[in-house]
């Protein structure tokens, strides 16, 4: 159903840009929308077994088929294509598709053997702009597996320099499943440190409600016993231990609360 949307929407946007340019062309009998060749990518490692036409997802269609537009998408599945499968292709598609196969410190292994200059033959006439897709669609990934920073920025340079021979020489000792532990350790701990944190807030929220009900009943008592305003400060200071100031400030609301 998504292919199918999208399929709409390009046609819906092509009879626009038609009439935008010609007033009513649409209507015209000799108008035609162009084709379209719906390919789905699949990164995945399973295999894929979702229909491929559109007819096997709307119930009767064997029956009102002539009357259900219908359509079949190709798959391009990403692990059905070897590394050399990809390399021999030598498009800047096909290194994508090697890039995307970077999921675990042992397909970096793999890719290190792959021949150095053919490699970098890919990107050779690669156009500035269309790099720096390539550029970042690696850092993506790089992110997405938790490589750090520094290095990051390093390897994405060497895609950017077209070296992507030399993309990996120097990292034989990364462990991608490591670093996203440890990423995963350092956010638990400050997940758990953020909670010790709230904790001690509400504790101190509490604290700081039982304290100010606490001078509340002090005050009240002192009042309803005849003690001055003064004394009644005097009071707060020894049993709380609170400044001047703040006893000041105390008996003030509270007497102003019980007259």
């Amino acid at each position: 159903m998504q292919i199918f949307r999208y399929m709409f929407l390009i046609w819906d946007d092509y009879e626009k840009e038609q009439n935008k340019n010609a007033k009513g062309a649409s209507k015209r009998k000799s108008f035609r929308y162009p084709p379209i060749l719906p390919i789905l990518y699949y990164e995945g490692k399973r295999a894929w077994t979702a229909a491929k036409e559109f007819h096997e997802r709307v119930f009767g269609s064997d029956i009102f088929g002539k009357y259900i537009p219908n359509f079949t998408y190709s798959l391009v599945s990403l692990y059905d294509y070897s590394n050399e499968n990809l390399l021999g292709m030598g498009d800047e598609i096909s290194l994508v598709m090697l890039i995307n196969k970077l999921q675990a410190a042992e397909d970096i292994g793999e890719f290190r053997r792959l021949p150095a200059d053919r490699l970098d033959a890919v990107l050779k006439d690669t156009p500035d702009y269309l790099l720096d897709k390539i550029a970042l669609i690696f850092r993506m990934l790089l992110m997405k597996l938790n490589v750090p920073e520094e290095e990051t920025e390093e390897l994405v340079g060497r895609v950017k320099e077209r070296e992507m021979g030399q993309l990996f020489a120097n990292m034989e000792k990364m462990d991608i499943q490591e670093e996203r532990r440890k990423t995963l350790e350092a956010e638990r701990k400050l997940q758990e440190a953020e909670g010790k944190v709230q904790e001690a807030e509400g504790k101190v929220q509490e604290a700081e409600g039982k304290l100010q009900k606490a001078l509340k009943v002090m005050t009240n008592m002192c009042m309803d016993a005849g003690l001055t305003k003064v004394e009644t400060q005097r009071k707060l200071q020894v049993e709380f231990g609170i400044s001047l100031k703040e006893s000041d400030e105390i008996v003030n609301r509270y007497w102003k609360e019980k007259q």
